[in-house]
């Protein structure tokens, strides 16, 4: 006589999920965590524009049938720091409050029993001291896209090695939450006529760069007149441009001061011999939330323009 396979779920009051299988003697049952999951220390060495280290996690997919859902789930220690993963695999960020971000990357999937190993690399962009430094509150797990959390979460630090060479007794590692920028630009720019009959100018612009704030868009906008607008910068910032563009270069670190070009359009109809002014402010954007500058006043340049035959 075939016996129906019934799984009842229970809540327990700890909030621990017991899975009970009503099944013949010979059939497994599922473990209350379905992933074992263990992973090696992050130590963070002295590199160029800052630290960089590797830590590795292994998963064990300990259910009784093939499970192509599992995704890990990264929170970093340092706002910016995690960089990459060891698969070319789609990955999801969220912002905390605390500019940390939480990291979900996909997995392949896994059939009964088994174990992959992975490599996940950070690059904490903050300038070498000499004693070694230690981040708390990293996090790992592993989640099923249908199930949730499968795995234990595991807590991690990041320990920073000191330009001496030394791990042992390791004081906070205390990140900027604010950035310092000032912005610089030349005195005026020149609109000449193109072959379209637009006009185009460029103007020379400088932004020096302080502290270990988290950076993943710094923002140049550029208040042109209507029907004016800011095609790119060069050298190229490799990001869409409209009012305003990207700082080009990427990532910032601390004391790092760069030079470009503003590129600003004007149309066909712009009247020739016509002058203003401008106003460009740079912004620091991480994640959809601006952070603040300690000086906000020199973040703000303001320019003379002239458009000419």
């Amino acid at each position: 006589m075939n016996l129906n396979l019934k799984r009842l779920s229970v809540l327990a009051a700890a909030g621990a999920a017991l899975l009970v299988a009503a099944a013949s003697p010979a059939q497994a049952e599922e473990p209350l965590y379905p992933a074992a999951l263990t992973h090696t220390r992050l130590v963070l060495d002295p590199a160029e524009r800052g630290y960089t280290g590797t830590m590795q996690f292994t998963v064990t997919h300990r259910g009784t049938t093939a499970n192509p859902n599992l995704s890990v789930v990264i929170v970093e220690p340092t706002a910016h720091s995690w960089d990459s993963i060891s698969i070319d695999t789609p990955c999801m960020f969220n912002y905390g409050e605390d500019q940390r971000r939480t990291i979900g990357c996909g997995l392949e999937s896994f059939e009964a029993g088994q174990t992959r190993t992975y490599t996940l690399t950070f690059h904490a962009y903050t300038p070498v001291q000499t004693v070694p430094m230690v981040a708390t509150g990293g996090r790992l797990s592993i989640v099923d896209g249908i199930a949730g959390t499968v795995s234990k979460v595991r807590d991690f630090d990041a320990t920073f090695r000191g330009a001496n060479g030394k791990l042992k007794d390791p004081v906070p590692y205390v990140q900027d939450t604010q950035t310092d920028m000032t912005l610089t630009a030349g005195g005026s720019v020149t609109l000449v006529r193109q072959a379209d009959g637009s006009f185009l100018g460029r103007l020379p612009m400088t932004l020096a760069w302080h502290g270990d704030a988290p950076n993943n868009e710094v923002w140049v906008g550029v208040d042109v007149p209507a029907g004016w607008y800011t095609p790119d910068t060069e050298p190229s910032a490799n990001a869409p441009c409209w009012t305003g563009c990207s700082a080009p270069g990427g990532n910032w670190f601390d004391g790092e001061v760069r030079s470009f070009d503003m590129l600003i359009h004007a149309p066909e109809d712009t009247v020739i011999g016509s002058t203003g002014t401008i106003s460009s402010t740079v912004q620091n954007g991480w994640g959809f939330t601006p952070i603040t500058d300690v000086t906000p006043a020199d973040n703000t340049v303001t320019f003379s323009y002239t458009v000419a035959g």
